[in-house]
């Protein structure tokens, strides 16, 4: 019974974790998000938070972009260590729409 209900209460919050990540309009956003939950992201977490950085740099000009900001964050570097020991949980899709998003 209590495994059960943990599973559902992981499951809620994990659901609310992407939910928050889905509704960062800024990078500081996503790495606050990092630093807080980064024991509770998943995979599918660290993909879609690594995608979300690269969407956000797409919305601003060449010349605003802040992509020498995000490789040298923290919060950057927890995404990529999260992201290789979470790469044997990953789909080949998501592995490589990873690695691009780390690329970009």
């Amino acid at each position: 019974m209590f495994t059960l209900r943990h599973c559902q209460a992981r499951t809620l919050s994990s659901d609310l974790l992407l939910s928050q990540i889905n509704s960062c309009t800024h990078e500081d956003e996503l790495f606050d998000l990092v630093g807080r939950n980064k024991a509770r992201l998943s995979e599918k977490h660290v993909g879609i938070d690594l995608n979300m950085l690269w969407q956000l740099q797409k919305k601003r000009p060449l010349l605003l972009r802040t992509s020498d900001y995000i490789r040298n964050h923290s919060q950057f570097l927890t995404l990529c260590i999260l992201a290789e020991n979470k790469v044997e949980h990953m789909e080949d899709e998501a592995v490589v729409d990873t690695l691009y998003s780390i690329l970009r």
